[in-house]
């Protein structure tokens, strides 16, 4: 439960969320894939160059190393599927953790095709792709969630605006590390949870499992059910400006959250009917808001709740349980900006700003996220079940839904 050292090693249990985090990226390990993983792109622009004698990917590269010196944990590996195992840092090896995770990758390929041939790494990495001058972070979502690793770029990229040639060493090897807790120490979740708690994780689990367990959903494409997974990618839809404000303005006249609406709206896409969209946006607003959950309960008792989580996951896991869900899951992401800031001083500008998970089931995940003013959807998929076209024509539908429900006169998926 918490960080101990022995035999020079610190170490920890690999439970909780970690724990089923992790069993799910390792699922498809016999094929050679991993699951859930997360990924971000962002184009970035040098606004001044002060160290014009070292090439943006020496510097890049120093800024990584840094970061990984002021968040130890982008160096702790699982041991043994049941442990979480981290050296404390020195000279060479940081030099030698930096070659495993950074490199600059001149191939022309895109960040996306770089992104699908990531699976099992034991550490996150960033790469850098001189040619569009985007930079790829990609990390096992055991280790990082998505706000989080925009948080995370966020630090990299001030990091490399300061742009300081010294990299110190603090770390000592007697000296307890600054490393990251888990969810459930972080949040105070007892390891002897009490029988309130484990009943609030029944009650989810029903919630998850019984009362709304997607088996209806998609129709993989013909032949494919039961084909191993292909190549993950996702298919994205970035809205105006000016549609971003319509869709804003027409969701705060009907009393509705842009998440609501969207979720909503893909419902719709996905079953083709609905009683009423507005009704039910508003109950998914109620609900994205803490709906009738007491939350400090709920967060209470997070460790039961992963553990009977895991427990489900794993006898779903057994061949002819259920049939695979083939459903979508909404992620909303709200503003980037307040996590991943577009300029850092004077010296780097995101200019662009992409997210998403390597998907190899059946069920796709919808992102939802604005960034500099422009609200973006996006879909990931496992190509093996959904051609590219079909889920390009669900963002059409979510679109086209939207437009009818909220009344809007801006057209917001154009040709």
């Amino acid at each position: 439960m918490v960080w101990n050292r022995t035999n020079g090693v610190w170490h920890d249990d690999l439970d909780g969320a970690e724990k089923v985090f992790y069993d799910m990226s390792q699922a498809f390990q016999p094929v050679g894939k991993e699951h859930g993983s997360v990924y971000t792109v962002c184009k970035i622009r040098m606004l001044e160059d002060q160290r014009p004698q070292h090439p943006l990917e020496v510097r890049l590269r120093d800024a990584w190393i840094s970061l990984r010196i002021e968040f130890p944990s982008l160096s702790v590996v699982v041991s043994d599927a049941q442990r979480k195992e981290y050296m404390s840092a020195n000279p060479q090896r940081l030099q030698h953790w930096a070659s495993e995770t950074f490199w600059v990758d001149d191939s022309g390929n895109s960040a996306i095709q770089v992104v699908s041939s990531l699976h099992l790494r034991k550490f996150p990495c960033l790469i850098f792709l001189p040619r569009t001058s985007e930079l790829v972070f990609h990390s096992s979502h055991w280790r990082i969630d998505a706000l989080g690793a925009c948080m995370l770029l966020d630090r990299l990229f001030e990091k490399l605006s300061r742009d300081t040639d010294t990299i110190s060493v603090n770390e000592d090897d007697n000296m307890s590390p600054n490393l990251s807790p888990s969810l459930e120490d972080a949040f105070g979740s007892p390891a002897a949870p009490t029988p309130q708690m484990e009943a609030v994780a029944k009650c989810v689990q029903r919630r998850n499992f019984q009362t709304s367990y997607p088996t209806a959903g998609l129709p993989v494409a013909m032949g494919a059910r039961a084909s191993p997974p292909a190549r993950s990618s996702p298919q994205a839809l970035a809205l105006t400006r000016e549609a971003t404000e319509a869709l804003l303005a027409a969701c705060k006249r009907h009393a509705i959250s842009v998440t609501a609406a969207v979720h909503a709206a893909c419902a719709q896409a996905v079953f083709d009917r609905w009683d009423s969209f507005t009704t039910r946006a508003g109950q998914l607003t109620k609900a994205y808001r803490g709906g009738d959950w007491d939350v400090s309960e709920y967060m209470a008792a997070l460790r039961p709740i992963y553990r009977v989580h895991g427990e489900t996951l794993r006898a779903l896991a057994t061949p002819h349980t259920r049939a695979p869900a083939t459903n979508i899951t909404v992620s909303s992401l709200g503003v980037i900006d307040k996590y991943l800031t577009r300029k850092h001083g004077a010296g780097v500008l995101v200019e662009q700003f992409h997210l998403g998970s390597a998907i190899m089931n059946r069920q796709m995940t919808l992102y939802i996220w604005t960034f500099d003013g422009q609200l973006t959807l996006s879909l990931d998929s496992n190509e093996a079940y959904y051609p590219p076209e079909i889920v390009r024509g669900i963002l059409g539908s979510i679109c086209a839904c939207l437009e009818k429900e909220l009344n809007l006169n801006t057209v917001l998926m154009r040709a």
